[in-house]
C-alpha cells in the first residue's frame, strides 16, 4: 500500500504541478495507455502519439511508474527502464530474526535485482539502518553503491537542548523537520 502511495504522489506531481509543466512541458499523463494505481503511464507531446507508443513499447513495455510491495508477486517479470526506487526495504519486522533477514536478502537478490537486466536502470535504495547485516548495508560493503548520510540533526554545542538524548543538538532539516 505504502508504494503505490509513494507512486500516486510522483503521478500527482506529473499531473497537476506547475514547476513540473515548467521543466517537462513536453511529458504528460497519458490517460489512453493507464492512468492509475494498476500503472501510471506519461506521453511526449512533442512527437506523434502513435511514434511516442511506439518508441515507447521498444524501450519497455512496462508503465511508467508502478508502486509494489518488496514482496510482491508482481514484481517478478518487470523491467524497469529508467530508475528503480527501493524505499525502506527493511521494517521491524522483516529485521526481528535472522530468518527474516535472510528472506529479504533473497527477495533483493533473486527477485529484485534480476528485473534490472536487461535495462539496468539507476537503481536507488532510500533506507534507515536497521541492523549491521541488513540489505543496504550489504550493498554498501559491495563498494558497487554510493552512499550518502543525511541526517535530522547533528550534535551541536550551541544547539537546542534535546531532552530525550540530553545533548544539544541543530536541525539539519529545520524547515521540513521540527524537533518534535
Amino acid at each position: 500500500d505504502s508504494a503505490k502511495e509513494n507512486v500516486e504522489t510522483i503521478a500527482n506531481i506529473i499531473r497537476y504541478n506547475p514547476a513540473w509543466k515548467a521543466l517537462f512541458p513536453e511529458i504528460e499523463p497519458d490517460f489512453e495507455l493507464g492512468w492509475s494505481a494498476e500503472g501510471y503511464n506519461v506521453k511526449r507531446t512533442d512527437m506523434p502519439y502513435d511514434q511516442w507508443v511506439r518508441l515507447k513499447k521498444n524501450i519497455s513495455p512496462d508503465d511508467t511508474l508502478k508502486g509494489y510491495g518488496y514482496d510482491s508477486n508482481s514484481i517478478i517479470g518487470k523491467h524497469p527502464s529508467g530508475s528503480l526506487v527501493v524505499d525502506d526495504i527493511h521494517t521491524d519486522k522483516n529485521t526481528a530474526s535472522d530468518r527474516e533477514m535472510k528472506s529479504v536478502h533473497r527477495i533483493v537478490t533473486g527477485t529484485i535485482f534480476p528485473c534490472r537486466i536487461p535495462n539496468n536502470p539507476w537503481t536507488v535504495f532510500v533506507f534507515t539502518p536497521w541492523r549491521d547485516d541488513d540489505v543496504p548495508q550489504k550493498l554498501k560493503a559491495t563498494g558497487e553503491f554510493l552512499s550518502d548520510v543525511t541526517p535530522g540533526y547533528v550534535e551541536d554545542a550551541v544547539g537546542v537542548l534535546d531532552e530525550d538524548i540530553g545533548k544539544p543538538i541543530r536541525l539539519t532539516w529545520p524547515d521540513g523537520l521540527g524537533l518534535k
